[in-house]
């Protein structure tokens, strides 16, 4: 208990006393017999001590009455910083909770990392196993960015090229309008974009080259897709061509003879 809240107390008291002592004085005024006033049998009163002496005396302080006036009896320090404390330890259990949840989150944010790099290198593995090559193409600024996180196994890489310009001076002419009306009539439906078109490499290499993507939605000037070089299929397609151009003269060959050998066996009847 603090000094204050213990004079406030006495106050209380005294001032309880005092009204008794004015009612039986009121009494006696108006005539009453001294007999008759109805005291109570002991006035209020508290216990008063100075904790010095308490103290000084060796007395326990759970022997001291709880309703005990009690002096000069310093105040601990839980007492005198309670609210402080309390409002610290709210603070420092608040910060804790933040770094808690920081911590959660940079762990969470480090497995979405973790997958996300694995499943860049599973789609990467999967592109360059497929021949395949990814790109952006911007054509809502004058450097329209080309960009491939794959690399094809082809000496043509398109991935290099600064621009969609560029990627496309590396066509072939005969093919260009081709790409071009392709790549326009995508962005202007949003429809997917699929064309094939001819390379020429830093060798002189023609390939050929199998363009597939699609605007994203909302955006009329980019185009998102893959690349594949259809080369081998081109010259197997071609190959298989020939074969069947040199079968079919073979076949005419053989049946020119044969309708020879059976005009000349009709001309010897």
């Amino acid at each position: 208990m603090g000094r204050v809240a213990l004079e406030d107390d006495d106050r209380e008291l005294v001032a309880e006393a005092g009204q008794l002592a004015a009612q039986a004085a009121i009494a006696l005024l108006d005539g009453a017999e001294p007999a008759s006033i109805d005291l109570p049998e002991s006035m209020p009163n508290r216990l008063q001590l100075d904790w010095r002496q308490v103290q000084r005396w060796g007395i326990s302080p759970q022997a001291v009455p709880q309703d005990a006036a009690v002096y000069f009896r310093e105040p601990s320090f839980w007492e005198s910083y309670r609210h402080y404390l309390l409002i610290a330890a709210a603070v420092c259990l608040v910060q804790f909770a933040l770094i808690a949840a920081l911590l959660v989150e940079r762990r969470r944010r480090r497995r979405t990392t973790v997958a996300l790099a694995q499943s860049e290198h599973r789609m990467g593995l999967a592109a360059q196993a497929a021949r395949l090559s990814m790109w952006i193409w911007d054509l809502g600024h004058k450097n329209d960015e080309l960009r491939t996180p794959t690399r094809r196994s082809t000496d043509v890489r398109t991935d290099h090229f600064d621009s969609f310009d560029d990627m496309l001076q590396g066509v072939l002419p005969e093919d260009r309008d081709a790409v071009q009306t392709a790549v326009s009539q995508a962005l202007a439906t949003g429809e997917a974009m699929e064309v094939e078109y001819r390379v020429a490499g830093p060798d002189g290499e023609v390939r050929w080259m199998k363009a597939r993507g699609r605007a994203p939605q909302g955006n009329g000037q980019r185009l998102l897709g893959v690349t594949l070089d259809i080369t081998p299929r081109k010259l197997a397609e071609a190959q298989a061509e020939q074969d069947r151009a040199a079968l079919r003269h073979m076949t005419r060959v053989s049946l020119l003879g044969q309708l020879s050998a059976s005009i000349a066996h009709q001309l010897n009847q």
